[in-house]
């Protein structure tokens, strides 16, 4: 027995540093994207730097088609560098309209599964608010998306972004997924995000974006606290009534807040 459990060690050892060799076997694609991002970010309009960069990101995304082929179903996946994120970063916030740096990032993050790196997320989020344009907010659409397991921590970014930028379908699709996607929320931090999208519903009571996402949010706070995660006929009551308090409000007074 004792032959065969150190067999079993053994071989899952080898197995995770053949995993550990196939990440590494990635990293040279990010070392040659680096010098390219140092290169674009001086000088925008480089187009061989640009299309060079989209060649290794092509070789990278088919080296990575390759591992996964070998190891199926085990939850392979890859993240570019921080490094590389940071420059991408760098470039969107110095230039926030440029339409290869926007083609760039959305192609090295279009490939990558899960996400859950919250200072990516917190910076585009951040950059949706300062430029408002619309290319800002598919990459957050993007990134959130794939995200996973959030710290609450960007509970305060979020806020910004629902309350600093137009909002519209697409604003509220990215708060509803931020939101249900950030890590074991208690039920009083549920509560603060369902009141948020209250709040802006008063503030906004013609919008029926800010309506729908009322309806989401609300759902979803209300769902948590039962076992099978579904609202009752009595929660989608409670949330109605709270949009229609809300939209009377208007402006005046503070806050709506649910009551339980």
């Amino acid at each position: 027995m004792k032959i065969l459990i150190a067999l079993l060690l053994c071989g899952a050892g080898l197995f995770i540093l053949y995993l550990w060799m196939q990440a590494r076997s990635l990293q040279k694609f990010d070392r040659e994207m680096l010098p390219l991002l140092g290169k674009l970010l001086r000088n925008p309009t480089l187009q061989p730097e640009h299309q060079r960069f989209l060649g290794a990101l092509r070789e990278r995304d088919q080296r990575l088609q390759q591992i996964k082929s070998k190891v199926p179903n085990l939850g392979f996946t890859y993240v570019p560098s921080k490094v590389v994120r940071d420059r991408l970063l760098a470039h969107l916030s110095l230039h926030p309209d440029d339409e290869q740096g926007h083609e760039r990032f959305m192609a090295t993050f279009q490939k990558v599964e899960y996400l859950s790196d919250g200072e990516l997320l917190e910076a585009l989020l951040q950059q949706c608010v300062s430029s408002q344009n619309a290319l800002a907010q598919q990459r957050i659409e993007l990134c959130l998306g794939k995200a996973i397991a959030l710290s609450p921590s960007l509970m305060p970014t979020l806020r910004t972004y629902l309350f600093d930028t137009p909002i519209t379908f697409a604003s509220a699709r990215s708060f509803y997924s931020g939101a249900t996607r950030l890590f074991r929320l208690p039920m009083e931090h549920r509560q603060r995000l369902y009141n948020m999208t209250l709040e802006l519903l008063r503030q906004n009571p013609r919008s029926v974006a800010a309506r729908q996402l009322v309806l989401d949010v609300g759902r979803w706070h209300f769902g948590k606290s039962h076992e099978n995660g579904s609202p009752t006929l009595f929660d989608d009551e409670r949330v109605r009534h709270d949009i229609q308090v809300a939209t009377a409000s208007g402006n005046a007074g503070e806050p709506v807040l649910s009551r339980r």
